[in-house]
């Protein structure tokens, strides 16, 4: 749920508020204009496996996990990957995901798979304790692979989980709920202050899996993707001006390829 707006590396308002995404684009390939099709999560994880657009009033994953389809994972078992991972820490029944990866050769790891004692939200385990159960589970994992690791702390109510080392360099009154902004918009969220800093909190997270991953030696040969599923309906620092910007704040998503193999300190627009 990480959308491009309030990313540093992307123009975001507040310098610092994503330190790690933006050294991870600084050395990697950052994408200036990516778009998920969706707005839900299991929208944006079927186009990046399988390049799907979004079915209005529709979510294949729940209501047609059977579906025929080819894409990445077939593509990938095809040329000798080993190995097919889904990793959250949420619940993989939660929209059902288990019906739909498990016959399609996945190995998932959710909320069940993580110590009893790592600090938690109302949405499960908080990304910090994810960074480190993902990396625990790559190491274990027969190469080559490819694995989805999906955070979920960036998410409405916005709650900072216990773990997080750093604040949010952000002021201002917070202010909850939905309103619409002008007439003819859609209901936006007023959530702006409470969701840059759950944003920071995910830009911490994923500076830990980064520290965690770079002393491996699988990292030494993987590409690593970095983006979000979906951008959320929250009025931006600065309000809102039309009904496109909204849309766009639900879409436009960072985008960005770090790896040891690839030539870093490019943008392609």
């Amino acid at each position: 749920g990480v959308r491009a707006r309030e990313i540093s590396c992307y123009g975001g308002p507040v310098p610092g508020l994503t330190p790690n995404l933006d050294r991870l684009a600084h050395e990697g390939v950052r994408v200036e204009h990516a778009f998920s099709p969706g707005t839900c999560t299991p929208q944006g994880e079927i186009a990046y496996w399988y390049g799907l657009l979004a079915t209005p009033g529709s979510l294949l994953p729940v209501q047609n996990p059977e579906t025929s389809l080819y894409g990445l994972p077939e593509i990938l078992k095809a040329n000798g990957w080993r190995s097919l991972l889904w990793i959250s820490n949420t619940d993989q029944s939660f929209y059902r995901r288990d019906r739909f990866y498990l016959p399609r050769g996945f190995q998932m790891i959710d909320g069940r798979d993580f110590p009893r004692d790592d600090v938690r939200t109302n949405w499960g385990f908080s990304d910090k304790a994810l960074a480190r159960r993902a990396v625990a589970a790559l190491d274990q994992t027969p190469e080559p692979f490819a694995a989805m690791v999906l955070t979920i702390s960036n998410h409405h109510p916005f709650q900072v989980p216990g773990d997080a080392a750093t604040v949010a360099p952000v002021k201002g009154v917070e202010q909850r709920g939905f309103f619409l902004p002008a007439p003819g918009l859609p209901m936006a969220g007023r959530h702006t202050l409470p969701m840059m800093k759950t944003i920071h909190y995910t830009d911490e997270a994923v500076g830990d899996f980064f520290r965690l991953a770079r002393t491996k030696e699988w990292a030494k040969r993987t590409i690593f993707v970095i983006s979000g599923d979906h951008g959320l309906p929250i009025v931006p620092v600065g309000g809102l001006t039309s009904a496109h910007e909204l849309a766009e704040l639900r879409h436009r998503v960072p985008l960005i390829f770090w790896s040891p193999l690839l030539e870093g300190g490019r943008v392609v627009e």
